[in-house]
């Protein structure tokens, strides 16, 4: 059957569009991903800094911030982190997780990191600014 006249190069002009669109949104996908990645390391290197500082910890100092491939941190769209305060397989580590104490202790520690990543972004609430802009006028 014959192909009427320019719907063959109409054809090829829409894939090439469509084509075009996709690459175009695998390219801001890996953006979005490796923006993400930045910033769970920022949110990991806080709250790192945190537990090191803040619990009183046989052994615990800064450690290297690691990635994985992990499902649970690899598919949002937002910074993600899992934190490791102590290992119950540790005989050691598994009595200083049964006091209440360290477990306040890391999950205040794991909170303050991740204030201190939030105030690093740019984005601050309109009544957060609305409250630094009346007391600049005072």
């Amino acid at each position: 059957q014959a192909i009427e006249s320019g719907v063959a190069e109409l054809a090829m002009k829409e894939n090439v569009d469509v084509t075009a669109q996709a690459i175009a949104g695998i390219i801001l996908n890996n953006l979005l991903r490796k923006d993400v990645e930045n910033a769970s390391i920022t949110v990991a290197g806080f709250v790192e800094d945190n537990l090191v500082k803040q619990l009183n910890f046989p052994g615990r100092k800064k450690k290297k911030i690691l990635r994985g491939p992990f499902y649970v941190i690899s598919s949002p769209n937002i910074p993600s982190i899992l934190v490791e305060t102590a290992f119950i397989t540790n005989p050691v580590e598994e009595k200083i997780l049964r006091q209440a104490g360290f477990r306040y202790d890391a999950a205040r520690a794991i909170v303050d990191g991740v204030k201190q990543y939030r105030q690093t972004l740019e984005f601050k609430p309109v009544v957060a600014r609305q409250a630094n802009d009346d007391k600049k006028k005072r």
